[in-house]
């Protein structure tokens, strides 16, 4: 079929190949594949047409993120070929589409960036239409998302604009690798397919907001959703009719996480601290709770640099990631304090000091 044969093509094969290893050139596995690159797609294209594929189980790992315990899953590099072909050449063409437009994540060409100022557009848009900044935001959280989605809800979801079998063969096959206990819930946090499932999986529930109440200002970026009103009434009785549709879908709603605030008196949203001034200026910090957790974040970098774990190298990378991300929201003291303890560990110490901080210590030539 059309479908399938996207995937069997050996073209789209070694595409998928280039973008999986690049950027990972330096890791073990990505060599060793690469070493037989030709014979490996080859054999990738046979078992895919004959049926024989099975994911293979990937190393998993946990780590903390904001108090919670994440399990994150990092599939062998065979399988990412796979997922990335299928995913760029059947699952994104054929789910996509029937996307809100305000759905950011993990779409090419949007992303976070783009949710936040979609956002921030339909904050000030509700401003000049209500004269004012007396209004509510409700913001719905989904308690443990990933590890909630049921497999039967979601291949029924999916096979409404993907009727090709042996796609949605691939598709079991895949999900059978994410089972939780032997039961058929969960997908795997870290795995490509699993992202491209979670964007689209609760596009019911955006279809309620947008289509059947007529929300305009509704936004959505993964399990995090909200919806600004003049009325406070008027969201606690939509948050009740919310809760229904996301139980039909088999995922839940965390209450503690849910709330409706008061624009006037602030609220957080993807990690930005907003509050909407009588003016109409719309007042963004970033969350003092996330630099605290990226000051932690430099001095465990410090000492993994001086064990030799860590190069010099992507230290600078992720601090001049983060910081280029936020740096319009930084005020300018905590902007401050953040180039000072960087250059304090990293700068000071290695360009001052030998031996111990010296250039063998950080791997950087």
């Amino acid at each position: 079929m059309e479908g399938y044969s996207e995937i069997t093509d050996l073209n789209h094969l070694y595409d998928s190949y280039k973008k999986s290893k690049s950027g990972s050139d330096w890791k073990p596995s990505v060599q060793i594949y690469e070493q037989n690159w030709l014979i490996n797609i080859v054999k990738t294209r046979q078992e895919l047409e004959e049926k024989t594929y099975k994911p293979r189980k990937g190393k998993e790992f946990t780590i903390r993120e904001r108090g919670k315990i994440r399990h994150i899953r990092s599939n062998p590099f065979y399988d990412r070929v796979i997922r990335r072909c299928f995913c760029d050449y059947v699952l994104e063409p054929a789910l996509y589409p029937y996307l809100i437009h305000d759905n950011g994540a993990s779409v090419r060409g949007k992303g976070i960036g783009f949710t936040r100022r979609r956002f921030e557009q339909k904050i000030h848009e509700f401003y000049r239409k209500n004269h004012g900044n007396d209004g509510y935001i409700l913001i719905i959280d989904f308690k443990k998302y990933y590890d909630s989605i049921p497999h039967d809800k979601l291949l029924e979801q999916v096979k409404k604009h993907l009727t090709d079998a042996d796609c949605i063969w691939l598709i079991k096959a895949i999900l059978k690798n994410f089972e939780i206990t032997g039961k058929p819930i969960s997908c795997g946090i870290g795995d490509q397919c699993s992202q491209i499932f979670g964007v689209y999986f609760p596009t019911i529930w955006d279809t309620f907001f947008k289509v059947v109440k007529h929300i305009r200002n509704y936004d959505r970026y993964m399990d995090d959703s909200c919806i600004v009103h003049k009325s406070k009434e008027f969201l606690k009785s939509l948050l009740k009719k919310a809760i229904l549709v996301a139980n039909k879908l088999g995922i839940h709603v965390n209450t503690r996480k849910t709330h409706i605030y008061k624009l006037s008196r602030g609220f957080t949203f993807l990690q930005i601290r907003y509050r909407l001034s009588k003016s109409g200026h719309l007042c963004k910090r970033m969350n003092p709770k996330r630099i605290s957790s990226f000051r932690r974040r430099l001095k465990k970098q410090f000492g993994l640099c001086l064990q030799g774990r860590m190069s010099f190298k992507d230290v600078e990378n992720a601090f001049k990631s983060w910081i280029m991300s936020f740096k319009k929201i930084l005020s300018k003291r905590s902007l401050h304090n953040l180039y000072n303890l960087y250059n304090e560990q990293f700068i000071h110490a290695f360009t001052l000091y030998g031996g111990i901080y010296g250039r063998e210590a950080y791997n950087c030539t």
